[in-house]
């Protein structure tokens, strides 16, 4: 039996993004469908590709994503010290602006 409806799907797109080319595959799984979508984003490095579920767009390659790295915060005595000597040293010597750490997310 074959199965039409699957829970995530990635598209790929003509350049002005208002038709699908081609249906690239059906997932079940998140975490496949995302390692698929990776995949297809390899395979054709310039191609317009969506990985959805149902109308909700998960990934867009024409979205460009640039995350700010924020450090985890815990809680506890040394953790409140820790912050509180963080705090006290970048006083004494500001941070420049546009220094802080950036990661890409693809």
């Amino acid at each position: 039996m074959t199965q039409n409806d699957f829970a995530f799907r990635i598209d790929r797109w003509t350049d002005d993004g208002e038709r699908i080319v081609e249906h690239v595959a059906g997932v079940e799984d998140f975490q496949i469908a995302m390692a698929t979508y990776h995949a297809a984003r390899k395979r054709w490095p310039k191609a317009t590709l969506t990985l959805r579920q149902d109308t909700w767009v998960i990934e867009d390659s024409r979205r460009t994503r640039i995350g700010i790295f924020v450090p985890v915060v815990r809680e506890g005595p040394r953790r409140r010290r820790a912050v509180a000597n963080e705090a006290n040293s970048a006083r004494a010597r500001p941070r420049l602006p546009g220094k802080e750490r950036r990661i890409a997310i693809s």
